[in-house]
């Protein structure tokens, strides 16, 4: 018989690494980076959002999800183009935004994967294993994009626009009749 930790809620997702002393918490997450343990550097990034984001235990199951997805894709694009986790070079972190925009990426995605991968860098600073910043000045363009066009106004429901077209349709043959009389 084997013991499974409970992954019920948030808080006992995070306790894997929360319970652990600072220099196991340290040496834990050097090792994972050092191999590029994508699980375990995921499982560290829910971890810090659980405990020092600005939500905490509280943080949204699609916070988590599009962070977890957004850290998963930071961390195969490190892996192809040997990124060196701990210790990254100036021009990365631009390297990967310039890459997704290439790839046909929109600029809000583009924010979206960057927040995911900064996250990474905060976990691991939390955890003490760099103290990189790679994403604090990196750029991401400007989305150019009105937001109408973006996601335009919704429409109403179809019963609703059939009853006004009626309706528009009327008013007209009102008016014209309304003018006749009045011609008389």
């Amino acid at each position: 018989m084997t013991l499974a930790q409970y992954q019920g809620d948030l808080l006992a997702q995070t306790r894997e690494w929360t319970n652990l002393h600072d220099d196991e918490l340290r040496r834990r997450a050097v090792k994972a980076a050092g191999e590029k343990d994508v699980g375990a550097l995921v499982s560290l990034t829910t971890a810090y959002l659980a405990h020092q984001g600005g939500s905490g235990v509280l943080t949204s199951s699609r916070t988590i999800e599009a962070y977890e997805l957004g850290a998963r894709q930071f961390l195969e694009y490190a892996t192809d183009q040997a990124v060196n986790l701990l210790r990254p070079g100036r021009h990365d972190a631009q390297g990967y935004i310039n890459y997704m925009l290439a790839s046909g990426r929109k600029p809000a995605g583009v924010q979206l994967k960057v927040a995911a991968a900064g996250c990474l860098y905060r976990a691991l600073r939390w955890a003490g294993a760099t103290d990189a910043d790679p994403f604090r000045d990196a750029k991401v363009p400007k989305d150019r994009t009105p937001g109408i066009v973006k996601r335009p106004l919704l429409r109403r429901r179809a019963g609703r626009r059939a009853g006004s077209r009626r309706r528009a349709r009327e008013v007209p043959a009102l008016r014209h009749r309304t003018c006749r009389v009045a011609h008389q």
